[in-house]
């Protein structure tokens, strides 16, 4: 499984909304019950930073 933690620009987590953080760390979790292993993957830019907002020009998506 993979799981996206989002982050700040100073790279620390993000507490609020997901989808306004600067970026996400990306890590892979797998195992067991018993044995859980987790390992970074990648960092990425949150695709809303890049477009600065302007991917959703439904304004009913936007309210």
């Amino acid at each position: 499984m993979m799981v996206a933690i989002p982050m700040d620009a100073m790279s620390r987590v993000y507490h609020y909304n997901p989808c306004s953080a600067t970026m996400f760390a990306l890590y892979e979790v797998k195992g067991t019950r018993k044995d859980i292993r987790y390992r970074y993957v990648d960092t990425k830019l949150n695709p809303w930073e890049k477009s600065e907002g302007e991917m959703v020009r439904d304004p009913i998506m936007k309210a």
